[in-house]
């Protein structure tokens, strides 16, 4: 099965520390993520480049990032060097520096070739037909504690899957017939070679000067996050949700999952929310569990999270609530008060209907005494 693609969105937000933050939605790959997760050692360097026509974004942009922390942004609209950032101002800092500016260069010409490449192919053979156009291709090398590296190298044209690069064997793959005519161009030895020892030893390099100098990279400048579980119930079926709300993290990546009474995440019945800032350069997420009634006392539910800050994990176990519910208290209450006033207009009618009965037998008896008297003529 192809992967899914989506459109790199971004923003920029000045934190008060003076941080600046990059927010990117990119290309998810859930095992490989959950792997760094749960092993912290693993450390990663991301590139994620675009090239589109037709859409209100720069026609080409890229974003470089390591342990999901962005260290470096660079798009079409400037018009010089990104500056260099203070924790690099050292001779060697400089030249790295230096170097992936040249770069982002370099790519925002190849990403222009590859997009006008493809868009005419795939007209003239009547495919994509589209006035939207967007080229993009992602680049990650991971290095484990034990010195071993991977790497990966793929590329995606309208959304889908379009080529992929095996650093290993430096041989590309098309995804589709469409990419077959571009793959042929990218095949050049020298090309595939220069592309592999980057992914290999170069990447690796650059991200070992990142982690050592960055400051969102640096351990103290990590936050653990505050975990809390906020429950909620319907007003018309029994069903719970349970929200496990994760806030006051750094760096922004935390993986967040519901565990049911195994060891595997639960899916049905599981809705996570984006990682969104909290203003103070930490950040926040929201992974929400709906329980039925029937499921709600067949097994345990808990909360688990990862963050980089945090040597193991932190848990979080939801227990059932045994008090009855608010809405069925209410209910009780209501119905009782009802009770107690139909009885007090029951006992206030009677009363009255029985005390109307002898006042009209009183005056009869006093209007029949009066007739016997003969007095009952006075009104002539």
């Amino acid at each position: 099965m192809g992967a899914k693609w989506c459109i790199f969105l971004f923003y920029l937000q000045q934190t008060n520390a003076g941080t600046l933050v990059l927010q990117v939605t990119t290309k998810a790959q859930p095992s490989r993520a959950k792997e760094q997760m749960e092993s912290p050692a693993i450390h990663s360097m991301r590139g994620y480049f675009v090239g589109s026509k037709g859409l209100e974004l720069p026609e080409y942009y890229e974003v470089i990032m390591v342990d999901e922390v962005p260290v470096f942004y660079y798009d079409s609209t400037m018009t010089a060097e990104v500056l260099l950032p203070d924790w690099l101002n050292f001779p060697e800092g400089r030249l790295h520096w230096n170097d992936i500016n040249s770069i982002a260069i370099h790519n925002k010409h190849s990403m222009a070739v590859a997009l006008q490449v493809t868009i005419q192919h795939v007209n003239q053979t009547g495919d994509f037909p589209s006035k939207v156009h967007i080229y993009q291709a992602h680049g990650r090398c991971d290095l484990h504690p034990d010195g071993t590296i991977q790497s990966f190298v793929t590329h995606a044209y309208n959304g889908k899957d379009f080529l992929s690069f095996d650093v290993e064997t430096k041989t590309w793959t098309a995804a589709t017939p469409q990419a077959v005519y571009y793959k042929r161009k990218r095949e050049s030895a020298a090309r595939s070679e220069r592309t592999a020892e980057f992914y290999k030893h170069q990447c690796v390099e650059r991200m070992k000067i990142f982690l050592k100098n960055a400051p969102a990279l640096l351990v103290d400048n990590h936050r653990a996050p505050e975990v809390s579980l906020l429950e909620k119930r319907g007003s018309t079926s029994s069903d719970v949700t349970v929200t496990c709300h994760v806030t006051g993290f750094y760096p922004p990546t935390a993986q967040v999952e519901w565990l049911g009474a195994g060891v595997r995440p639960l899916v049905e019945g599981v809705n996570s929310g984006e990682v969104l800032p909290n203003g103070d350069g930490t950040f926040q997420l929201r992974k929400t569990l709906t329980i039925s009634a029937a499921a709600q006392n067949t097994q345990s539910y808990r909360c688990l999270v990862l963050h980089s800050s945090v040597p193991s994990n932190i848990t979080r176990h939801w227990v059932p609530n045994k008090d009855p519910p608010t809405a069925v208290i209410g209910g009780i209450i209501t119905v009782v008060t009802c009770l107690f006033v139909l009885l007090g207009l029951a006992i206030y009618c009677y009363k009255r209907r029985t005390g109307c009965q002898c006042t009209g037998s009183t005056y009869e008896a006093a209007a029949t005494r009066t007739e016997d008297n003969g007095e009952t003529d006075a009104t002539t």
